[in-house]
């Protein structure tokens, strides 16, 4: 694998050589929904900087230090309601 700016060219041995361009995941990248899209990359449902101003004014998110193990658990039950909006 060589990275050359935002180009990565992959190739396995046998196979052909292919360019893919690489996506920076921040905030402002996050804005541009349909590159996300095109690469077939799922992208959360709500709006990052109207959630925080929301839990800068109502912050109501407890979090309960269940471990490593739960932690991929509550992530997405978070995620799920972040989607749905609630």
């Amino acid at each position: 694998m060589k990275i050359r700016s935002n180009l990565i060219s992959l190739s396995r041995k046998g196979q052909t050589q292919k360019n893919v361009r690489m996506l920076s995941l921040t905030r402002e990248a996050l804005k541009n929904k349909a590159v996300w899209e095109k690469a077939g990359i799922k992208l959360p449902k709500f709006e990052h900087d109207e959630m925080m101003l929301n839990t800068r004014e109502n912050p109501t998110w407890v979090h309960f230090g269940a471990g490593n193990i739960f932690r991929a658990f509550i992530a997405m039950l978070q995620q799920e309601l972040l989607n749905l909006g609630s």
